[in-house]
């Protein structure tokens, strides 16, 4: 990249940074202060809504058990007045049938004040979903067998019995409109009276519907199993199709034998109606009755739903199949299925058809059924939407201001930094040229500038330097010819002894190193032997690369005399005592003397790391280890050659310097010998080659991508297959 580019990103950094740095500060502030306002204020709504909610479905309940007290009250007195009245003889109720009623009067006033008529209109629905008006007569009532036909016997006394409670059922009717739909009356004697009397065209399907559902039998056999106020299910009334709940009482003699039965039918609408203050939060509220189901796989189940086309007359409507509160909030539907098992009151947040609700919820009978109010969270968070998104549109307007004005400073940035680019170019076109010609290999460039600011500095610099790189490219030239040298000292390959096979291999850390290894030819009496050397000189660098080669010299001039080996180490010690005695390095030295003939071995060991041996038939470890201490220390001292041992089938023999060991890994840890001896012992059936592959690959690995610190040399002899 040019120097203006540079120059005009610096001036950019140098301008921009700060004020781009306080626009985005402000602008994170701004955004901040919109979040937190609206999260805060979201946070009080909701807050305060769950606790109307709250207080709601409290107050909810208190009605709710007021109302029930009512119901049941209503259905004591009724139940009260058609038992005397079956129990009461003929003649007393035809001698005071006007003085017997005490509701009269009252109903006659009530029916004087509010101009009610004895007939009126009731809403039922067909199964096929059409809506049908109802013929409702208040002054009668509807017997299972309706005809003009005189009726004898037991029941035709009953029916007329039961007309003279018609009084009571219009005082409660008018007096609680809201509160009752019908009176259904069932007696031993097969007599069945629903009030009040209802006509349609569908006589013949109404018939059927109530004399044969299930839910006119389900009264009278609770009622008749218990002795007192039995409240049924919320099920589908079986006249007009609304839910309802059925409430029902026995009808026994003093002696305590059953009579019959009589029920109300309660709206679900008179319990269940909605206060007036949940629609000044929410449209759309979404009224259910559930009940918990722990056997299904969402564990609240629908038990019915609000009427959506009938919200203001609350209609209720029975779930014709088995359903369910589906949501993907689980642990929300867990929790709330649990409080409506214990029977809490409660509000929880509820994700209900991908929307978040309030979900409150109120259990208001025995069987556990309850009330439940779904209420979108986003229509509660209306007015702190509308905030935040005003807050918003705020600070959109000020990011384009400010954004205007970078613009502007950008500009004026380019236009300053082409001019001042010019007066910086001239002196470092002339520094790219000098350093091409450097690294051409001409080392007699030159800049010579004259200039006292920084870039005439640098040029100054630059001829000082040449020089000291002229002399530095000579000596890497040194030492790579050095590196080359030492190379070709080591042997090119093993030797090749019949039985044995032996692989060898050395990598310094450096271009020049102090490890070394070789074959020498040891000259006895009677025969010759081959001895595998490996030694390791102190240190690193040229100092330790010329030792080493004066030790391999020694060596190789010393063992073409004849003698042991322990007198040629010996001999090679006190040559190298006269090359160390000044510079305090000695040679660390491991000689291993193979007999081929034999097929045995000895060795001489002077302070080196002891060799390792390895059995396969015995799965066994050895060292060989020896006294004797590293060359150039002692003069004059003796080293010996240890007993000779015969090779076992298959014995491997490893002689290798510290650097293998103690390669250390990213973490500081030591690679170790018995790592060593594990890569041996797997690979024991593989050529002595392979192996020695396999522990450099295993050091490599191990190491990562840490340098090389220490020299690696090693040297593995096996003995047959």
């Amino acid at each position: 990249m040019r120097i203006r580019w540079k120059l005009l990103i610096v001036l950019l950094l140098v301008s921009m940074v700060p004020m781009a740095a306080m626009r985005v500060n402000g602008q994170r502030a701004l955004r901040e202060l919109g979040n937190e306002l609206a999260s805060r204020s979201g946070a009080e709504l909701i807050e305060k809504t769950e606790s109307a909610l709250q207080r709601l479905v409290e107050d909810h309940a208190r009605i709710l058990e007021r109302e029930r007290d009512l119901v049941e009250t209503a259905l004591t007195t009724i139940a009260s007045e058609i038992r005397e009245r079956l129990l009461a003889c003929a003649v007393a109720m035809e001698s005071s049938d006007v003085d017997f009623d005490p509701f009269q009067k009252a109903l006659k006033a009530a029916d004087d004040v509010s101009g009610n008529s004895a007939a009126g209109e009731c809403v039922m629905e067909t199964p096929s979903g059409r809506t049908v008006v109802l013929n409702v007569d208040y002054a009668r009532q509807k017997f299972s067998n309706d005809s003009d036909k005189e009726q004898g016997g037991m029941q035709a006394e009953s029916r007329e019995r039961l007309a003279g409670a018609i009084p009571l059922y219009r005082f409660f009717f008018l007096r609680h409109p809201e509160l009752l739909s019908w009176i259904w009356t069932r007696l031993e004697n097969g007599l069945e009276a629903v009030y009040p009397h209802y006509e349609t065209a569908h006589r013949q399907h109404m018939r059927h519907r109530y004399w044969n559902t299930e839910p006119a039998s389900d009264w009278y056999e609770s009622a008749k199993k218990s002795e007192g106020i039995v409240w049924s299910k919320p099920s589908r009334d079986p006249v007009t199709g609304n839910f309802v709940f059925q409430v029902s009482m026995a009808l026994r003699d003093p002696e305590g034998k059953f009579m019959g039965a009589v029920a109300v039918a309660v709206p679900a609408a008179a319990f269940l109606h909605e206060n007036e203050h949940i629609r000044m939060l929410s449209d759309n509220v979404t009224s259910l009755i559930v009940r918990a189901d722990s056997s299904a796989e969402y564990p609240v189940r629908i038990v019915a739903t609000e009427d959506e086309m009938n919200r203001r007359r609350m209609r209720w409507f029975s779930a014709e199949e088995r359903q369910w509160l589906k949501t993907a909030d689980k642990p929300g539907l867990a929790a709330i299925a649990a409080d409506l098992s214990e029977r809490r009151s409660g509000v929880r947040e509820l994700l209900y058809e991908g929307v978040m609700n309030l979900a409150a919820y109120q259990v208001f009978d025995k069987h556990g059924d309850a009330l439940l109010l779904l209420i979108p969270e986003k229509d509660i968070l209306a007015d702190a939407a509308a905030m935040e998104s005003y807050v918003r549109e705020r600070i959109d307007h000020q990011i384009f201001f400010t954004g205007l004005v970078l613009g502007s400073i950008v500009l004026l940035t380019v236009i300053v930094s082409v001019f001042m680019s010019r007066s910086f170019t001239k002196h470092i076109s002339r520094m790219a040229d000098a350093v091409k010609r450097v690294a051409s290999g001409d080392f007699s460039a030159r800049i010579a500038s004259e200039s006292k600011d920084e870039l005439g500095e640098l040029a100054r610099k630059f001829d000082a330097m040449v020089p000291a790189l002229e002399e530095h490219v000579q000596m890497k030239q040194a030492l790579d010819l050095a590196m080359e040298v030492q190379q070709n000292l080591l042997p090119g390959s093993p030797p090749q002894l019949e039985g044995f096979d032996i692989a060898a291999q050395s990598l310094y850390c450096n271009e020049t190193g102090g490890d070394f290894y070789d074959f020498l030819e040891v000259r006895r009496e009677k025969s010759a032997m081959t001895a595998a050397v490996v030694g390791d000189v102190t240190g690193h660098g040229v100092s330790a690369a010329l030792l080493m080669a004066s030790s391999r010299a020694y060596l190789r001039s010393r063992s073409a005399l004849p003698g042991e080996m322990g007198e040629v180490v010996s001999d090679v010690n006190g040559l190298l005592i006269k090359d160390t005695l000044e510079t305090s390095q000695f040679v660390t030295l491991f000689c291993l003397e193979i007999d081929s003939e034999r097929k045995s071995f000895r060795w001489v060991r002077a302070g080196h790391d002891p060799a390792i041996s390895y059995i396969p038939e015995t799965d066994q470890f050895c060292q060989l280890k020896g006294e004797g201490p590293a060359l150039g220390v002692f003069e004059g001292f003796q080293f010996e050659e240890s007993e000779e041992i015969s090779f076992a089938p298959g014995q491997i023999v490893l002689l290798g310097t510290d650097g293998i060991w103690e390669t250390r890994n990213p973490d500081g840890v030591m690679f170790g010998k018995q790592n060593v001896e594990n890569i041996v012992r797997h690979n024991a059936d593989k050529s002595a080659g392979e192996i020695s592959k396999a522990i450099l690959s295993a050091l490599s690995d191990f190491r990562g991508n840490q340098s090389q610190e220490d020299d690696v040399t090693l040297i593995l002899v096996k003995f047959g297959p």
